[in-house]
């Protein structure tokens, strides 16, 4: 019986204690869910997208060894202002300049041969040809006057077969001299063939190629700036044996400085020629104005342990800052800048399966769900285009459940936790 009693008296303590509980928090939640909210506001939007890289100068170039050499002398020091034009490096071009001599004494040989072709025979040079002709005339008229007197004496029994038979050898070659006489006539009378002409040409304008190249090989001995700048680098030294396209120095206009800059894939989708850029860096003395100049048409693959796709860009800084090239660099590329926008926090929206975007709005203690149309982003906010308007209330990280026209308790943020 006594158990019984108490069993009931503790049932009782559970209803009046549920009860309590139950009219507490009725009474703290005003009968509404609790949720925390965000009061829509006007401020500047402004938005920037990060990336690091390395300054150089606008106007630069590497200069490379021609050809295999050595170094001879060097004229100037990294750091030194050159003027455009002026000597920086000069190799041993000794055996180039023997060479080219030697080029210059065969195109002379090369011309006076065929200038000799193209004038002709002098007169005492006909002569002597035409009295070769006529001897070789006379010649052949006596050696053919004398086998037909051995060819009558060998019918008589007078001579010997030995002495016919070089009679007549005699005669065939007497008519073969004169042969080669009136060939030679002929060429000094007529001119020289046309194919000897031409082949005498051709070995004259080989000749000066050849001058050419050498003479073109002993100015590229002497290397001089391309442009009036600073040498930012000196890659050899005197004495050096090179090859041919080994680097030599590195001139570099630093009135005009840039910084190259990869931007991923995501947000250069953001980036337009003469956006706006901050720029800074470890070395640098303060933030420097910079210019969106350069936007590379397809984007690269950089490797590593997780390659990704970026887009290369330049950004060109503003004024003659002292900066030194080659330092690293921090931009803020800034992609929107709207000094009166409507925003709300990431947290105040919600996505449906459709794509669109909604936010709960408190009203009268009640939510309202209504869709909007948002715009830009920062690290903080959401720009509101449309749905929602400036002093409104809308619910941070509505819960899953919560459903339009449900009645809400708003709950006081603590302290700290204000945007």
């Amino acid at each position: 019986m006594k158990r019984s009693k108490k069993l009931v008296m503790v049932l009782v303590f559970l209803l009046v204690a549920g009860a309590g509980a139950y009219v507490f928090a009725k009474a703290r939640n005003g009968g509404g869910v609790p949720v925390t909210t965000f009061v829509v506001k006007q401020e500047p939007m402004v938005v920037k997208v990060f990336a690091t890289g390395r300054v150089k100068t606008l106007a630069e170039e590497t200069l490379f060894a021609p050809y295999p050499g050595m170094v001879r002398e060097l004229a100037v020091e990294a750091g030194e202002q050159v003027e455009e034009g002026q000597r920086l490096l000069l190799f041993d071009t000794d055996e180039l300049a023997r060479k080219v001599r030697e080029a210059e004494a065969r195109l002379r040989l090369e011309e006076a041969n065929l200038q000799k072709v193209q004038a002709g025979p002098r007169e005492e040079e006909l002569d002597k040809a035409r009295i070769r002709l006529e001897q070789a005339e006379l010649l052949l008229t006596n050696a053919k006057r004398k086998l037909e007197r051995l060819e009558s004496l060998y019918e008589a029994g007078a001579t010997t077969a030995e002495n016919l038979e070089a009679a007549k050898q005699e005669v065939a070659n007497q008519e073969y001299a004169l042969m080669i006489a009136q060939k030679e006539f002929e060429i000094i009378t007529g001119g020289e063939q046309p194919e000897v002409l031409e082949a005498m040409e051709a070995q004259k304008r080989e000749a000066e190629n050849s001058l050419l190249a050498l003479q073109e090989q002993l100015e590229q001995g002497v290397v001089k700036a391309p442009m009036t700048g600073t040498v930012l680098d000196v890659l050899v030294k005197p004495g050096q044996m090179v090859t041919q396209g080994a680097g030599l120095l590195v001139i570099g206009d630093v009135s005009e400085l840039i910084v190259e800059v990869n931007i991923g894939e995501g947000d250069a989708r953001e980036l337009a020629l003469g956006q706006r850029v901050e720029v800074t860096g470890i070395s640098f003395a303060g933030t420097y104005p910079g210019t969106v100049t350069k936007i590379a048409p397809a984007g690269r693959i950089i490797s590593g342990s997780q390659p990704q796709t970026v887009i290369p860009v330049e950004v060109s800084l503003e004024g003659s800052p002292s900066i030194k090239p080659g330092v690293s660099a921090e931009v803020n590329i800034i992609t929107a800048d709207h000094p009166e926008a409507i925003v709300l926090p990431y947290e105040a929206v919600i996505d449906d399966e459709d794509g669109r975007e909604w936010v709960f709005v408190v009203k009268d203690g009640k939510v309202e769900k209504r869709a909007v149309i948002l715009g830009v982003g920062n690290e903080l906010y959401r720009e509101v285009l449309d749905g929602v308007y400036v002093g409104e209330e809308v619910v941070l990280n509505p819960p899953a459940d919560l459903e339009d026209r449900a009645e809400v308790k708003v709950l006081p943020q603590a302290k700290g936790t204000s945007r």
